[in-house]
């Protein structure tokens, strides 16, 4: 079954140490308020990337919700997909994996044992790859047992079960006055690079079965994105209207690249996401002077949203997005 080779999977990276920002009440968030951040783009390359963006729908600057409102409630989830749209998110952002039996389900990791209670639920399968758990056995398990932030507006308490694609997508939809785009990653096995195209070609299957892609203004409903130039590849070459990201990291980690804009643009890429620490005012120039938008991750602070908004930066992830909408 081709669903097995999904077992080597693997997750992208830990977090880095963020600081932390007090929370604020839903009820009182208005409108976007973005101020002017620092010297506004002027250079041709900066201005024509912008007109494609608009084109395509995407907001300028993008707020992309990692895993949703992932410091106020458990990432990935209902609560934190519904609360990051509630904060007023542009995308909401997650990673996909097949499951034994075919189904997209929202988790980073490659396995089900930091996010949720699969060790009490299965001991011996705990630290299996989700390919070897159907959907039936993933249904049984709590995806907020491993929670260990903060309750209020957010979350509350109590279970939240593992979604699947299908799930996200209801929730960006089922909010009054709210309608977030999606922003899903094809998570890439290390071992098996080429795994990952049969996956870019399941979530484009299934965007197109749920009508999130029509061949206009589709960056508004969603982005693509993925660390393997081949997935995104793929992928363009079934939803070419659909904007895609080529992820990148510094050569700290395994799936780095020495020439991402180039690997980018061999690969059809609209956008390249490099993370915070690779995304100087030289790295986002030269990826604007090659026709790509930049979108950062994953970036918390409002001084450092604020800095990279100044530089020219396009969007960027946050596991806060509340505090995105009070940038000075």
């Amino acid at each position: 079954m081709k669903a097995l080779l999904w077992f080597f999977l693997v997750a992208g990276g830990a977090r880095a140490a963020e600081p932390e920002i007090a929370p604020i009440s839903i009820s009182d968030l208005g409108g976007r308020t973005f101020a002017p951040a620092g010297v506004p783009v002027q250079s041709p390359a900066a201005n024509a990337v912008r007109q494609r963006l608009a084109q395509w729908g995407v907001p300028v600057p993008a707020v992309i919700a990692h895993r949703g409102a992932s410091a106020y409630a458990p990432e990935a989830t209902e609560p934190s997909l519904r609360c990051a749209a509630l904060m007023g998110a542009d995308y909401l952002e997650f990673d996909l994996h097949l499951s034994r039996d075919g189904v997209l389900v929202l988790n980073h990791d490659d396995t089900f044992e930091r996010t949720t209670d699969v060790r009490a639920k299965f001991p011996a399968k705990a630290r299996s790859p989700i390919g070897e758990f159907t959907w039936p056995e993933i249904q049984r398990l709590d995806a907020a047992a491993a929670y260990r932030g903060p309750a209020g507006d957010c979350y509350a308490g109590g279970p939240a079960r593992v979604l699947r694609l299908e799930d996200a997508m209801r929730i960006a939809r089922s909010i009054a006055g709210r309608s977030p785009g999606i922003y899903p990653e094809a998570k890439v096995p290390k071992a098996h690079p080429e795994f990952a195209v049969p996956l870019a070609d399941a979530i484009a299957h299934a965007l197109k079965s749920n009508g999130w892609i029509s061949g206009s203004g589709d960056g508004r409903r969603v982005i693509f994105q993925s660390v393997s130039a081949e997935a995104v590849a793929r992928f363009k070459a079934s939803a070419p209207s659909v904007p895609a990201t080529l992820l990148y990291s510094p050569p700290i980690l395994a799936f780095s690249r020495p020439d991402p804009i180039g690997a980018a643009r061999r690969a059809h890429a609209d956008l390249i996401g490099p993370r915070v620490n690779a995304a100087s005012g030289t790295f986002i120039e030269q990826a604007h002077e090659a026709g790509l938008a930049v979108h950062v991750w994953t970036v918390d602070d409002p001084p450092t949203q604020s800095s990279l908004l100044a530089a020219g930066a396009d969007g960027f992830f946050t596991n806060r997005p509340d505090a995105a909408r009070r940038i000075p």
